[in-house]
C-alpha cells in the first residue's frame, strides 16, 4: 500500500486543518479540528466516507496509508 503525507497545519485561529499532499490521488480529502487528535478522526473518517462512495458509484478506490507530519513553513 502506498504511503501519502497528510500535512497537519495549525490555523491562526487556533483550530488545526489535514490535507492529503499527493496530487496523483483521484481523490482529496482535507478535515479541520479543534484539536490534532479531532482533525486526524475527521480526516480519517472522511477517507472512509470517499471509499464508501466510491464503491457505491463502482468506482476504483485507491487504498492509502497516511503518514502524518506537521507543516514546518515558518508562521
Amino acid at each position: 500500500m502506498r504511503k501519502v503525507n497528510a500535512v497537519i497545519e495549525k490555523a491562526s485561529d487556533g483550530n488545526y486543518s489535514i490535507y492529503s499532499d499527493n496530487d496523483s490521488l483521484d481523490y482529496l480529502i482535507t478535515e479541520i479540528g479543534g484539536s490534532v487528535l479531532e482533525a486526524k478522526t475527521n480526516f480519517l473518517d472522511a477517507y472512509g466516507d470517499m471509499r464508501k462512495y466510491y464503491q457505491e458509484e463502482g468506482l476504483e478506490f485507491e487504498e492509502v496509508e497516511f503518514v502524518f507530519v506537521y507543516d514546518e513553513r515558518p508562521s
